[in-house]
């Protein structure tokens, strides 16, 4: 039976998390669109019930209207008579319109030219035959014309609205009947208009000019609110005022404002409601909804607990076994049992130990079998590389000798073409004993049976020497040596023999692949580093090589694939020169840009140890560790 912990995985915190989020997700977009579609439609239910505040008051002001000019329409019926009887007549019928209709507190009669004959009021002397002129006014224009003419909204004695009214006089008669209109009853429906606690109602001219508001002090002030985005939205009829628009009040306070316009008068009546006020109980019911989103993801959270808890357990059944019997513990079985594919998963790992604990008791003897025949064919690697050796290297040495005993009868003879392909015999034969010591030390070394020859030498003579070697490599390209050596006075204990080969192998690679350029040649010692090293860089001004195969330049038999001459040898120069510095305790590191030139750079100990010979194992990995560059 497996014993599982209470520790929390990853995966359990993973299925949490996103059980979580999914539900959080879901609730949220529920919860967020309730509350978006609330919220639209309580602006749309606000401003509609404003707009039909407004509505019905237009509507009541439109019949007020109406009613003013039906009962002034009977004044203006065809008179029997004419002349001053008909002026007497007119006055009767004034004074009868004044009885009828409290709203209009004086009315007048002018004349076909605009001449006023006659004027009753209520609070002032009846003038007869004034004779002021009022033919150049729009009043009498607008009504002679047959339209009704609406004044500006003015106070008498700075206490009520009137609004002066012009009619035409008759059907018979071209003269206007110009009455003068209380317009109390407009603030009596405005005043009346509230909604909620705190909103209002109040109308505005054609100019945005105050008419009608709940508080006096603002209208008898003559306020002038065209300034304000929501009476010039008003005022303009525009689609905007039939949908939510929010502003600022004249108090500064944020408001929902709905409009609709008198259309007779040109002017507007908007109602306002304190934005807080309006969207209190929406606000309410946000915060509701908010709470119910927290419990739910509460209750989301603990669910997801709970769902993660369930499905995880059986993946750490899986896991803590899978471990057991990774480490070795082959007889551990794992016991799931959830009835679905996890369980069959376990009887998998179960069958699988099972297998393994069979097979595993005779995998040592076979890895001892295999042992033996790895050793036994090692041997004979070495006994057939040792044979091979010996009997290439003897005609080898047979072909070198003859062809120069041949070359020294040609020269005596002055047969020269003879002596040209007696030296290409003999260099060609130098090759091939050349590539065989390449691959015999490339053996020793992953046999780790290379030994080296660690004496004392003089660093600054064997690379002198090493310098002339290469004189007619560098000639043969048409190529410049520059050096800088501040090794003077280094004695090292090391291996010449192998400090020569490297530092050879790299200057005839730069030769090489150089033509009519530079090669640089760098060596100084540096005493601060542990141990204490010699640093060696040689530059080239050559091909250079692409960096995908810089990476393989190290490994034996690996040529660089390059424009240039016909290469080579057999790709062993490199690997050799890197396992050699290894041996020595050191290393190489290769650094070019292709069509601009490459630098070899490797350091050695200055003096090497018995027990650096033990890298020999080591030798056939390249090394990752950080190489001092010379500068």
């Amino acid at each position: 039976m497996t014993i599982l912990t209470n520790t929390r995985s990853p995966l359990f915190r993973k299925y949490v998390v996103y059980f979580a989020l999914l539900v959080a997700a879901t609730l949220l977009a529920s919860g967020l669109s309730s509350m978006y579609l609330s919220y639209q439609y309580n602006v749309a239910s606000l401003v509609a019930y404003q707009r039909e505040k407004a509505l019905g008051a237009v509507y009541k002001i439109d019949e007020y209207l109406k009613e003013i000019e039906h009962q002034i329409g009977w004044v203006t019926m065809p008179q029997a008579t004419s002349g001053q009887e008909a002026i007497e007549q007119r006055r009767v019928d004034f004074l009868r319109l004044l009885r009828q209709t409290p709203a209009i507190t004086e009315v007048a009669y002018l004349d076909e030219n605009g001449k006023e004959q006659l004027r009753v009021s209520r609070v002032a002397m009846d003038v007869l035959g004034s004779n002021r002129d009022f033919s150049d006014k729009p009043l009498f224009k607008t009504a002679k014309e047959g339209e009704t003419w609406y004044g500006a909204v003015y106070f008498r004695k700075e206490t009520e609205p009137y609004m002066t009214l012009a009619t035409g006089a008759g059907p018979t008669d071209s003269g206007v009947i110009v009455s003068e209109v209380n317009l109390k009853f407009i603030w009596d429906v405005i005043t009346q208009i509230r909604v909620g606690k705190d909103g209002y109602a109040y109308v505005v001219d054609s100019r945005g000019r105050l008419v009608s508001h709940p508080d006096i002090s603002l209208v008898l002030q003559k306020s002038e609110l065209s300034q304000l985005p929501q009476v010039r939205a008003a005022l303009a009829q525009s689609e905007a005022t039939k949908k939510a628009t929010f502003a600022t009040n004249t108090d500064g306070k944020s408001v929902l404002v709905a409009s609709a316009p008198i259309k007779s008068l040109g002017w507007s009546i908007l109602v306002e409601q304190p934005r807080s006020e309006a969207f209190a109980p929406l606000y309410a019911s946000m915060r509701q909804t908010g709470w119910l989103l927290m419990g739910g993801l509460v209750i989301s959270l603990l669910a997801s607990l709970a769902l993660a808890r369930r499905m995880v357990t059986p993946i750490q059944a899986l896991r803590s076994g899978a471990a057991k019997i990774g480490a070795g513990v082959l007889d551990h079985r794992i016991n799931v049992q959830t009835g679905d594919e996890l369980e069959t998963l376990a009887q998998q790992f179960n069958h699988m130990a099972s297998d393994l604990q069979e097979s595993y008791s005779g995998l040592e003897q076979k890895v001892e079998e295999r042992t033996q025949q790895l050793e036994i064919a090692s041997r004979h690697k070495s006994a057939f590389l040792a044979n091979m050796s010996h009997e290439l290297r003897t005609p080898l040495n047979a072909i070198i000798g003859y062809s120069e005993l041949l070359a020294e009868d040609a020269t005596d003879a002055g047969n020269n073409h003879a002596l040209e392909d007696l030296h290409k015999i003999r260099g060609a034969g130098r090759h091939l004993l050349a590539l065989i010591d390449d691959v015999l030390d490339l053996s020793k070394i992953e046999a780790g049976k290379l030994q080296l020859n660690l004496v004392e030498f003089d660093l600054r003579q064997l690379v002198d020497e090493t310098l002339v070697v290469v004189e007619p490599l560098l000639a043969r390209g048409e190529n410049r040596l520059e050096t800088q050596l501040d090794i003077d006075g280094v004695t090292m204990t090391s291996d010449p023999v192998r400090v020569r080969q490297v530092l050879f192998n790299l200057l005839s690679n730069a030769c090489k692949f150089s033509q009519n350029g530079v090669i640089s040649v760098s060596a100084r010692r540096d005493s601060t580093a542990e141990p204490e090293r010699v640093l060696f860089s040689i530059r080239d001004t050559g091909l250079g090589i692409a960096p995908d195969q810089l990476e393989r330049l190290f490994q034996p038999f690996f040529q660089a694939k390059i424009d240039g001459p016909k290469q080579e040898g057999a790709g062993l120069g490199l690997a050799l020169s890197r396992r050699f510095c290894q041996l020595l305790g050191g290393d190489i590191h290769a650094v070019s840009k292709h069509g601009v030139g490459s630098e070899f750079s490797f350091w050695i100990p200055v003096h090497a140890r018995p027990g650096d010979r033990d890298n020999a194992a080591q030798a056939s990995a390249p090394s990752t560790g950080p190489l001092a560059r010379v500068s």
